[in-house]
């Protein structure tokens, strides 16, 4: 739903800020992906925001609602959902690594860690390199 929220917002306003400032990406908008793509693009080749009337002729069945939550809020829960995402097949994988052997279980959640920071949390990426040179 917040992909959907911010996608609105983004023809609301006119203002393409909240991905260029928060590093969102195409990956990050599920379900709504063609939507995105069709705005960065058109945004990279005219330098605005498609207005609602050309993105509705491209996407004829995207449901247009109001937005009233902040960027922050946003941002936070488009970060939340796709580290969600990306978290859900290492933890699967995780899981028939752990009835294996337990330690290539943990060296493998240990590599995959870094990857399932969200676009805005780095910290604690260091702590994690430190601990994973310990066991080593």
């Amino acid at each position: 739903m917040v992909v959907l929220q911010i996608i609105n917002q983004i023809l609301k306003t006119g203002n393409y800020d909240i991905v260029i400032n928060n590093n969102l990406s195409k990956e990050m908008f599920l379900s709504y992906e063609n939507e995105f793509e069709f705005i960065d693009n058109f945004y990279k080749k005219y330098g605005k925001v498609p207005d609602k009337e050309t993105f509705l002729t491209q996407f004829q069945q995207f449901q247009l609602l109001e937005v009233n939550e902040t960027e922050k809020y946003l941002v936070d829960k488009i970060n939340e959902e796709y580290l969600y995402y990306k978290s859900v097949p290492v933890v699967q994988t995780l899981a028939e690594k752990l009835k294996v052997n337990s330690n290539e279980a943990v060296e493998y959640l240990l590599e995959q860690i870094p990857n399932l920071t969200s676009v805005q949390q780095t910290e604690g990426i260091d702590i994690i390199e430190e601990r994973r040179n310990k066991i080593k």
